[in-house]
């Protein structure tokens, strides 16, 4: 490309991408880094664990991850709609293949995540994250006839199913749930009835149901009233007989199957289940993270400690206060209203996104925006709800402001992408 064409490319980018948006982005990446240099250049008093101490390097890395995100925003505005639709998938099959690929590069290592290469490191679940996108959003796109039969959503939960597998082999219960998070309000957009969405959770429902009543000696009657409501629910939507009778059996299964799937989490995920239940039982253990992180935000008070100034992250009692409890650091030192604010700044994001979708004429575009919105939605609703203790902690990070790699360029490319569906929506 010559000088006189990039220049008339970085114009038309200017003249044709949503401001709002785009200023909403950018905003957030400002926050990131100035929260990341409140992080890691505060002087450290007390610190109870030398594995809490967060080095300089990480804001500057950040920095340089900024601006490569910067590029994949850029590459994915510009991106042609029809190249995603045409590859979602070839791009499904090679992050499948890197996924697998994780499961063999380190063997015998418990918790491993990430492929390396030298000084680079990549989490291919984040890559998988956009091929389900565009993956599903090609197909519903394409389907046709009524979307409220069971029937209907086989081939959509089979597509997710064998990179959800592979991801809890990592094993990584947080990104696995992201990607049901993504097919179900896509579903939704194509003409899911809500009462079938009820119905389709409710197994999910009646598990976290029994992991509570574990936690209450073993009370068995609430589950068995869920079971009824669920039933009589069922009938009230008028679903086909069969339906009916595949929800109620998987349903009443959960009470047989439990013990399994509870023995199939590892440790430190069932610990985590359980002080959300139960915080008190563990506060030195993965009830410690939640309750730091609760009194961090509510240090921060309505205007905040200051910048820099935050008691808990100068302690370092707060852990990952660079990544996954980011969010408590924003609230402990800018106090409600940092909060409000980056909760604002995201939403106008969604909101935006939201707006493509609805207008949008092509139906993968349709697809695609609404997908993009709601994967950032729930990274949203999940990483702020751990930290203030209304969801268990998944390892979920903050978009655009915790640090790291992988998740910053993943982001950042689906928002140049939302914003290309948002500027070229007549087009389509």
């Amino acid at each position: 490309m010559s000088m006189g064409e990039g220049v008339l490319g970085h114009r038309r980018f200017a003249e044709r991408v949503d401001r709002p948006a785009l200023v909403a982005i950018l905003a957030l990446l400002g926050i990131s880094l100035v929260t990341l240099y409140s992080v890691t250049h505060a002087r450290v008093h007390g610190d109870w664990h030398q594995t809490l101490v967060v080095g300089p390097s990480i804001f500057y890395r950040q920095i340089a991850w900024i601006v490569l995100g910067l590029g994949a925003l850029y590459l994915g505005f510009w991106t042609p709609y029809r190249l995603l639709e045409a590859s979602a998938w070839l791009q499904y099959g090679g992050s499948f293949l890197l996924l697998v690929l994780v499961l063999f590069v380190h063997p015998g290592v418990e918790v491993e995540r990430w492929i390396r290469l030298g000084p680079v490191q990549f989490q291919p679940s984040e890559f998988a994250k956009v091929a389900l996108i565009f993956v599903l959003a090609r197909y519903l796109a394409a389907r046709e006839g009524n979307g409220n039969r069971l029937s209907s959503l086989i081939v959509p939960f089979f597509i997710v199913l064998p990179p959800v597998a592979l991801i809890l082999k990592q094993p990584d219960l947080g990104t696995a749930l992201v990607f049901f998070a993504i097919l179900i309000p896509m579903l939704f957009w194509r003409g899911l009835r809500p009462g079938h969405i009820i119905l389709l959770g409710s197994p999910a429902v009646g598990f976290l149901m029994h992991l509570y009543l574990r936690t209450q000696e073993h009370l068995w009657w609430p589950w068995l009233v869920f079971v009824v409501v669920i039933f009589a629910f069922n009938l009230w939507q008028r679903t086909y007989l069969w339906e009916n009778l595949s929800l109620f059996v998987v349903n009443l299964s959960i009470h047989l199957l439990e013990p399994w799937l509870w023995g199939h989490l590892r440790p430190y995920q069932q610990q985590r289940i359980e002080s959300f239940f139960n915080p008190a039982m563990d506060m030195l253990g993965q009830g410690y993270h939640v309750a730091q992180s609760k009194i961090a935000v509510g240090a921060g008070g309505f205007l905040g400690q200051g910048f820099m100034a935050g008691t808990q992250k100068e302690l370092a009692f707060l852990p990952a206060r660079h990544t996954d409890f980011i969010f408590s650091v924003v609230g402990e030192e800018f106090g409600f209203i940092g909060g409000i604010i980056v909760v604002g700044l995201f939403a106008v994001i969604v909101l935006r996104g939201l707006a493509f979708a609805a207008r949008a004429r092509n139906a993968f575009v349709r697809q695609a925006a609404f997908g993009i919105a709601a994967y950032l939605m729930f990274h949203v609703m999940q990483n702020v709800g751990m930290t203030v203790g209304l969801i268990p902690v998944a390892g979920i990070p903050l978009p655009l402001v915790s640090y790291g790699g992988s998740s910053l360029l993943v982001t950042l490319f689906l928002l140049g992408v939302l914003l290309n569906l948002g500027a070229r929506w007549r087009e389509y």
